[in-house]
């Protein structure tokens, strides 16, 4: 959380550089040339990555999320195979090097932890780091452009976040909630449970829907609405308890700026092109959008 917060200046710098251009001209490729930059360069400066390496930790993190989609071949999966291990071998030597000479990077903080004399393994380092990458990136990217689609959809709404009437924090949960980013996610079974009159054997997975959950009208008032003042707002869009997002802090300090930009600088939002949802089980978000 500390490393996140530390990072919201330069965020805010990025995203507010981003729309001051689109202004210019009056249209923005939003997935392309705001969502995509920004959770990469922040996610690899806050793991410590060199700039030259980021474009080749976004074409690892493309191939490796591809075993998400439907139908995925066997070449993507050969693919996905190839490209964690080229990963994982790059990470290896990071933490090689950052065991010799620390730095103010995750991976360093990742080395130095201890609890109750038990420390965190070369492998355990790498599989985080990892994740935290992947992760990190897909999510976000998506979690942007389906925000400003809504925002482009209802005008009433986005005007109450220009004009200050709800608040971008209550916004970026609401976005999260309305059109959810990781639709859904896996879980084994350890001990044989019940759920709902579902009997659940252990050994056995179950997908967990987190779009769906997070519009159940048990729990919320016109879920098929979008209020950016909702609240309370108890989405699941994070996970929740042991599996709660370890990245979503850096998820909400990203989203804030992304979102804070625009409502400061942009009095509406006119949609030009929304096409080709993605292919993903998991994910769910958009291949163009331009407004």
């Amino acid at each position: 959380r500390r490393s996140s917060e530390a990072f919201r200046p330069r965020l805010e710098e990025a995203a507010a550089g981003i729309v001051d251009k689109a202004l210019e001209s009056g249209t923005l490729d939003v997935i392309e040339d705001f969502a995509t930059p920004i959770p990469v360069a922040m996610i690899a400066e806050l793991m410590g990555l060199p700039a030259r390496d980021h474009q080749q930790v976004l074409d690892w993190s493309h191939a490796i999320v591809k075993v998400f989609d439907q139908n995925v071949s066997d070449a993507d999966g050969e693919a996905a195979e190839s490209a964690t291990r080229d990963f994982v071998a790059y990470l290896e030597e990071v933490v090689d090097m950052r065991r010799k000479n620390r730095g103010e990077d995750l991976i360093s903080s990742m080395i130095d932890v201890e609890d109750a004399g038990d420390t965190l393994t070369d492998e355990e380092i790498v599989g985080t780091s990892i994740l935290t990458l992947n992760a990190g990136h897909e999510a976000t990217v998506h979690a942007i452009g389906n925000g400003v689609l809504a925002l482009a959809w209802d005008d009433t709404q986005y005007r109450r976040l220009h004009q200050g009437e709800a608040r971008v924090e209550t916004a970026v949960d609401e976005l999260l909630r309305y059109d959810s980013p990781l639709q859904m996610f896996e879980r084994w079974v350890l001990v044989d449970t019940e759920v709902a009159g579902v009997r659940l054997a252990k050994g056995s997975k179950v997908g967990l829907l987190f779009g769906s959950a997070n519009h159940d009208p048990g729990v919320f008032d016109d879920p098929e609405g979008l209020d950016l003042a909702r609240q309370p707002n108890p989405h699941v869009s994070f996970g929740a308890g042991l599996h709660y997002c370890v990245g979503a802090p850096l998820a909400r300090v990203e989203l804030e700026a992304a979102f804070g930009s625009f409502a400061s600088r942009i009095a509406g939002i006119e949609l030009r092109e929304a096409s080709g949802r993605i292919h993903s089980l998991v994910f769910r978000g958009l291949e163009n959008l331009r407004v």
